[in-house]
């Protein structure tokens, strides 16, 4: 059986080692969460999916993870616990921010939606972000959303934290939520007064989540033939990779949700599929020194 990882979270707690998380896709199964034991990989759970796309967060030392297609789900490390998260939305991307799990995005079919007992598109999360109240993760209220639909047709591919720093947490944040062709920033509290949400381009957006990475310098994401850098103003981000312009325009379509970058060693690194490949098979690295 060979398997595949699509997705991999750190998971930190105060006072003891870090656990490192990977979501794998299974020929012959299917999708599995595993754990890494320093020499492979132990299988905790197997997952509800087969072939899913996953995003994750943590929050007070668990592990929320999205599918799209069912309920947040949680790893409590402490007692070795895997649930769905009491009264969780679907959803396909997950942040932590201002204390809350954070989720967007949805990748429910019609008849998927209405399935679940719902109406389309009103419970679809396809343009939606949702979050729970502050430390608590049961707590969903129906008044905690933000509707990110612009008219363009296009539904939500990614979520970010702007902390022009290389963590999450810094003295400017902002929510950013990403379409593959257009970028929306939220600024102030969650459900407060001050609460905005501005679109910054409807040019530049973000295909492929796993391309998304915090840097000193700010947001840096592949866009559909760029690498940008997005800083906490409000202005349309820098074009900043226009260098490999030519080798991303040949990326094929239904490859660019798999752009995947991480900033190390000041350091943007991000791998591609060329024009023919279906899977990454390039890497481009940019020093930002």
């Amino acid at each position: 059986m060979a398997n595949t990882i699509v997705h991999i979270q750190v998971v930190s707690r105060s006072g003891e080692d870090d656990i490192l998380l990977s979501w794998q896709h299974r020929t012959a199964a299917v999708d599995g969460l595993y754990q890494w034991n320093g020499t492979g990989w132990t299988l905790l759970q197997a997952l509800l999916g087969t072939g899913s796309i996953y995003d994750s967060c943590t929050l007070q030392g668990r592990c929320y993870w999205a599918d799209g297609k069912n309920p947040i789900q949680v790893w409590k490390p402490d007692s070795n616990e895997i649930c769905a998260v009491v009264d969780a939305p679907v959803v396909q991307y997950l942040v932590t921010y201002q204390g809350r799990i954070v989720g967007g995005g949805d990748a429910r079919t019609k008849a998927e939606v209405i399935a679940d007992g719902g109406v389309w598109p009103a419970d679809s999360n396809r343009d939606r972000v949702v979050f729970c109240e502050p430390l608590d993760d049961t707590l969903w209220s129906p008044n905690n959303f933000i509707d990110a639909n612009i008219g363009t047709g296009e539904v939500i591919s990614g979520l970010g934290i702007n902390s022009i720093t290389s963590a999450t947490r810094g003295a400017q944040t902002q929510l950013v939520v990403f379409k593959p062709t257009a970028i929306l920033v939220n600024d102030g509290a969650l459900s407060a007064a001050e609460q905005q949400l501005a679109v910054v381009s409807i040019a530049l957006g973000c295909p492929g989540y796993h391309s998304i990475a915090n840097t000193p310098f700010g947001l840096m994401f592949a866009s559909k033939n760029t690498i940008c850098l997005m800083d906490t103003s409000g202005k349309e981000p820098n074009q900043v990779g226009f260098f490999i312009s030519p080798e991303m325009a040949l990326v094929q379509s239904a490859m660019q949700k798999w752009h995947a970058a991480i900033f190390h060693d000041n350091t943007f690194k991000m791998s591609i599929s060329n024009a023919h490949a279906t899977l990454n098979n390039e890497e481009w690295w940019l020093d930002l020194k």
